[in-house]
């Protein structure tokens, strides 16, 4: 993802709001600020590099209105009536849209930040910040992490994205001043409470105020000329979760994920729509089909199938858990629970992936954090299970923004403990993501690969 693409994308936003895309103090805003007139315009080696730089503002900002909008295009064509030449735009708006004809569409609302160019593309531009100054060292002792911080100018919107939720509050603690550090956990800490399957009004107040102070501080840290387009939508990101749903609900990671499944339906040289066209109908009757001959299956009905037997000498810990199945078990190094796989601590020929992370139901109900050591299964008994090395919970390691006083809770500290537990394997819950010290939580579970 270049940058030169998401101008693409806001200037398709402008195109269906009709406001100038190039205004010397104005760009498409969900609100009317003012671009900084002494700083409006970065200067680069090449015209390209210009960058647009706003000021932040404490006072609530006047939100875009339709009617609003409609005055200020009749404005601009009368200008133009009697000036004569090209138009002047007003405010931004220099006409009527042709979304302004189609029936309960709001103009100001039509066109919203989108988390994936937006987010994404300011997280380039911190990474840009620090790595030009060779302030930050990327550790290579991470199970999941993105490619070299050497080629981060082409790391892909998911690693982007994995990197800020998951990996850079954990790595950058040792590795930035604190006041920056502290600033960098408020966006960390939005992000996730605005990607969660279900958003309080509390989460959604918190959000807008962390984001708020994010802004706030953001020209003091860095260069006010770094204080861009991006940097200033991160203020209306509450607004838009409250008028449109979760980021991940509206964003373009879907349809950027299915561009190569398109791309796989073209294989002639003509008529490459019609067969795109034919071959979509197919794999989405497929698809009808297969939801017709199978239904949703709980993870106790799902098909569970332990691969990769060995033998291993029991401790004495394990024998006395195995005494009350009155047996010793054979021991397997993976499983396959429906479509998804699992691997243990002892399994070695997996070296870049960690499987083995996970969280499950104790007897109480309760949701405990583990390792799987390996799996088992007690001749003539049906019963599949697993042996889990406990992770104990380590609150005093808790991240935490010192001005707000909010933790982050999806980054969870934890330590090894001697202690093991032997589970069913519907007990497990889900795979986590290990990053040091810290278990990872997913925010949702509807983007696809995050």
């Amino acid at each position: 993802m270049e940058l030169r693409k998401v101008e693409n994308w806001t200037n398709y936003g402008c195109f269906l709001q009709c406001s100038r895309e190039l205004g010397p103090f104005f760009r498409k805003t969900v609100c009317t600020i003012e671009l900084d007139a002494k700083r409006r315009f970065r200067r680069g080696v090449k015209k390209k590099a210009r960058r647009r730089v706003y000021t932040y503002e404490e006072r609530d900002l006047r939100l875009r209105s339709s009617d609003r909008m409609e005055l200020q295009g009749r404005e601009t064509r009368r200008k133009q009536a009697e000036r004569g030449g090209p138009l002047t735009a007003v405010k931004g708006v220099r006409g009527s849209s042709v979304v302004s004809d189609i029936p309960g569409c709001d103009r100001s609302t039509v066109v919203y930040p989108e988390y994936m160019h937006l987010i994404l593309c300011l997280i380039k531009q911190f990474m840009t910040i620090w790595f030009e100054k060779d302030e930050l060292k990327v550790p290579d002792f991470l199970t999941r992490i993105p490619r070299s911080t050497e080629c981060y100018t082409s790391w892909k919107a998911n690693e982007l994205r994995s990197f800020v939720l998951y990996f850079s509050a954990v790595i950058l603690s040792s590795c930035m001043k604190p006041e920056y550090y502290q600033h960098w956990i408020l966006l960390v800490m939005s992000l996730y409470l605005l990607l969660q399957d279900k958003i309080s009004e509390v989460d959604l107040a918190k959000s807008e105020i962390m984001l708020r102070m994010f802004c706030r501080d953001f020209s003091r840290l860095y260069k006010p000329d770094f204080y861009t387009y991006y940097v200033h939508n991160l203020i209306h990101l509450a607004l838009t979760v409250r008028r449109n749903g979760p980021l991940w609900s509206n964003s373009a990671f879907q349809f950027e994920n299915f561009n190569g499944n398109l791309s796989k339906c073209i294989h002639g040289t003509k008529n490459q729509g019609q067969e795109l066209v034919n071959n979509v109908k197919i794999a989405l009757g497929v698809e009808i089909l297969r939801g017709r001959a199978t239904r949703p299956v709980s993870l106790k009905e799902q098909s569970i199938e332990f691969r990769n037997r060995f033998d291993i000498v029991f401790s004495e810990t394990e024998l006395s858990l195995f005494a009350f199945q009155g047996s010793k078990p054979d021991v397997y190094y993976r499983a396959v629970i429906g479509k998804d796989v699992y691997t243990c601590l002892l399994y070695t020929r997996q070296k870049k992936r960690n499987n083995f992370t996970i969280s499950y139901k104790n007897s109480d109900d309760g949701e405990m954090f583990g390792e799987i050591k390996y799996f088992c299964e007690f001749k003539g008994q049906q019963h599949k299970m697993a042996m889990v090395k406990k992770l104990a919970i380590n609150h005093l390691k808790s991240i935490t923004h010192n001005e707000s006083g909010v933790v982050l809770k999806h980054l969870i500290p934890v330590k090894e403990t001697c202690s093991c537990e032997l589970i069913a394997i519907n007990q497990i819950q889900r795979k986590l993501i290990r990053v040091q010290e810290f278990v990872c939580l997913r925010p949702n579970r509807h983007e696809y690969n995050l």
